[in-house]
């Protein structure tokens, strides 16, 4: 009501102004009376009297009524602290109203005002009223503070605020963890200032609160010293709009906790009632019911779900390609040791692996150390370059060793020596099934003949996933054949966001790793509402001579749900498998071979099968993979066993022929050692590694290719396309196995 406004405002004003000239006359007496006490003249008093009018007239100018309110900043996420502030020169309190959409004008409660006129505030709105999001007008008012109901005749001022809907996100640094290491989650939670977290692992409970600080950004570190290896699910819970935890643990009596629910408030309060103890429950059991009681309706906490593995130190190299004497050699690899551990690399003349390193001429023998840097989830990388100028002509061996694993260090040998039809894109989006959609998915660059080994290449796809597709106990497994420098970015968004539309409140948690394969559990993909997984994937392109899966996808939904499906993108040409018969054909070079049976007793020494091949005097080399060193044969009638792995360098190439005895003996037997070992497959004809390795801890398998003279891309226990166990091994190539503990090898074949 303006009219009336500004007639309160100007019967203020003239009352100021009354006021002002009574004090003026009066003053104007006393100075009139001691002036003529001191005998001042007119003139003079006449001058101060005008002066004293002015400024008495002046300040009764400045003497308006003020009110004012102003917010610390324009929009809050409700359950945040809201700060108020202004100036009343009016009355000593200011009363504060509030409106909004539908929501009429409401009394808050009064402010004092200070003797300096200003008025501050700051308290929670949620205290005083259920609101929801929107745009609110907050009037502070001089009326008496006794009248709680809004009244325009007073002077006012008005200001607007936005409430918005609080959120959570959370990020593990790292879905894969070294023992020892720390779990670190990050995220942001705006409209709190406390979280709590829940972890649950086999036989393990562990629960704490999260300070959330004034930006609404958290983080947390966990020890993982006394965690055993294994995977470990974690809940970080938000409170929301009421600020209080409905749901949370309390410790019980008899051991364990007990997860209590409280729907009219705290979790703590005596009315809470009881859901489950978690010694009664299985770890993702128990992580799962926690999640699903805070989906309840009347319970307004949300949350995020990750999954993360303790597992144990390891360290990994990368193939390295041969090179020509002179090019820089670049050896890299990939460890879940912390950044800045210190890693020691060898580069070592095969011809010389049998001698002290220290009496070895730098002409065959050069070491570097690099330290650990920092990488995707837990897969931290290192990296060495070694000038070449001053080395051999020749075959070396690649070690990699640091002093905090006890396991064999990793080997690989490289060569230093004096090069289809593109398959068209699919149309989007693929519909793989009702439930799940591939919205888009892009290869760069498209395959033509310029893609060779080692270019760069990244895929990005845009998963939609129905609220009902996978539960807890399924998963979403991502696979690819690129090779080296590998890396996966998947980002979780709620809702079913379109092409490139993606906002930061919507975003509830990323993953990323440098495996080959990636599996997210379901446990962190089954929300109470559709998802979009937006995915990144970056990759050099692999040695292979075919077609190649750039992108797998395997989704297994879970107990209760559709059945398994897969969906593959290919790229570039056909792959070949070679074939072997029973001759060995020997590359100029070095060789990696085996024997498949029990050879014929006359002609199974080295010296019976191997004496006419030029070596140009370099032994042939075995590996004593229990005391980690290469053994020369320097026997000649030493008998050659099925299932071991010799080097063998010929001058020329060259045809052994292999024959075997019409009653062979039983099948062989190889004790395999913790770290690698060098095999071979004993077998009538190529066998899948998962059948030839069956019965053994073994964790990687890497073939030699005897035919082309070098290494195929790894084999992978628990790996798919590419390095998936169901690959074949040859008779006749050798292998590096590596086994996580002490196991027996057993032939297919005698």
């Amino acid at each position: 009501m303006p009219c009336e406004e500004e007639t309160a405002q100007n019967s203020l004003t003239m009352y100021n102004l009354n006021k002002r000239l009574i004090e003026a006359y009066a003053l104007k007496n006393l100075i009139v009376n001691v002036c003529g006490i001191m005998n001042i003249t007119k003139f003079v008093m006449s001058l101060l009297v005008l002066f004293l009018m002015m400024t008495f007239f002046v300040g009764c100018a400045y003497a308006s009524p003020i009110i004012t309110v102003e917010t610390e900043q324009n929009s809050y996420y409700i359950g945040e602290e809201v700060v108020f502030s202004g100036v009343n020169t009016i009355t000593d309190n200011v009363s504060l109203f509030i409106k909004g959409v539908n929501y009429p004008q409401t009394y808050l409660f009064t402010v004092d005002v200070l003797a300096d006129d200003t008025w501050t505030t700051t308290f929670y709105l949620q205290d005083y009223l259920n609101l929801d999001t929107g745009t609110y007008t907050i009037s502070a008012s001089s009326q008496p503070s006794d009248s709680h109901i809004f009244n325009g005749d007073y002077l006012y001022a008005t200001t607007s605020v936005t409430l918005k809907q609080p959120f959570l996100s959370a990020s593990a640094e790292s879905s894969v963890v070294a023992r020892g290491n720390n779990i670190n989650i990050t995220g942001n939670a705006p409209g709190t200032t406390q979280l709590i977290y829940y972890i649950f692992g086999t036989n393990m409970f562990a629960s704490s609160t999260i300070s959330v600080n004034d930006d609404g950004s958290y983080s947390i570190e966990i020890a993982t010293d006394t965690y055993d290896t294994g995977q470990y699910f974690v809940v970080v819970q938000h409170p929301m709009y009421d600020r209080l935890f409905n749901i949370g643990p309390v410790a019980a009596e008899s051991g364990g906790y007990y997860i209590k629910m409280n729907v009219n408030g705290d979790y703590t309060s005596g009315d809470a009632v009881l859901l489950f103890n978690t010694l009664d429950r299985q770890s993702a059991n128990a992580a799962q019911a926690l999640c699903q009681a805070m989906d309840f309706q009347n319970i307004d906490d949300i949350y995020v779900k990750l999954t993360v593995i303790v597992a144990q130190p390891c360290l990994t190299m990368n193939p390295v390609s041969d090179i020509v004497k002179g090019e820089p050699l670049t050896v890299s690899g990939t460890t879940n040791l912390e950044e800045g551990t210190v890693i020691t690399v060898d580069v070592l003349s095969i011809a010389y692996t049998a001698v002290d390193k220290t009496t070895v001429g730098s002409e065959s023998f050069i070491n570097l150390t690099t330290t650990v840097v920092k990488g995707a989830d837990g897969v931290n990388t290192w990296e060495v370059t070694f000038d070449t100028t001053g080395l051999n002509a020749d075959t070396y061996i690649i070690e990699a060793v640091t002093e905090e694993l006890s396991t064999s260090p990793f080997i690989d040998i490289v060569w230093i020596a004096a090069t289809p039809t593109q398959t068209a894109p699919p149309p989007f989006p693929v519909v793989i099934t009702p439930k799940l959609i591939l919205d888009s998915l892009t290869v760069d660059p498209e395959y033509s003949p310029s893609v060779a080994e080692g270019t760069p290449i990244s895929v990005n796809a845009r998963l939609i996933i129905d609220k009902n597709l996978i539960s807890t106990s399924g998963s979403l497994k991502f696979t690819t054949a690129l090779r080296d420098s590998t890396l996966w970015t998947v980002d979780v968004y709620k809702g079913t966001t379109g092409y490139n539309s993606t906002s930061e409140d919507a975003l509830i948690t990323s993953f990323s790793s440098t495996n080959f394969a990636y599996t997210i559990s379901g446990f962190v993909l089954d929300y109470n509402e559709p998802i979009t997984l937006v995915i990144h994937l970056t990759g050099l392109y692999p040695a292979e001579s075919g077609n190649i899966t750039a992108f797998k996808l395997d989704c297994d939904p879970g107990s209760g749900n559709s059945q398994a499906f897969t969906y593959s993108y290919l790229y570039g040409p056909t792959h070949h498998i070679p074939s072997f018969s029973d001759e060995l054909e020997l590359l100029a070079g070095w060789n990696f071979i085996s024997v498949p049976k029990t050879l014929n007793a006359s002609n199974n020494t080295f010296g019976s099968l191997f004496g006419n091949v030029e070596t140009s005097n370099k032994n042939i080399l075995a590996y004593n993979a229990q005391t980690r060193t290469w053994i020369p044969i320097l026997n000649q009638n030493e008998i050659i066993q099925p299932l071991n792995g010799y080097w063998i360098y010929a001058a020329n190439q060259t045809t052994i022929t292999l024959t075997y005895p019409s009653d062979p003996a039983s099948p062989s037997m190889k004790t395999l050692y913790p770290g690698w070992n060098a095999v071979g497959l004993s077998a009538d004809e190529s066998a899948s590694a998962k059948t030839a390795l069956a019965g053994t801890s073994w964790r990687t398998l890497l073939p030699w290719n005897l035919a082309e003279g070098k290494y195929d891309s790894a084999i992978v226990n628990g790996g798919s396309d590419a390095n998936s166990p169901d690959r074949l091994m040859t008779p006749g190539n050798g292998y590096w196995v590596y086994v996580d503990a002490q196991s027996t090898l057993v032939g297919l074949t005698a």
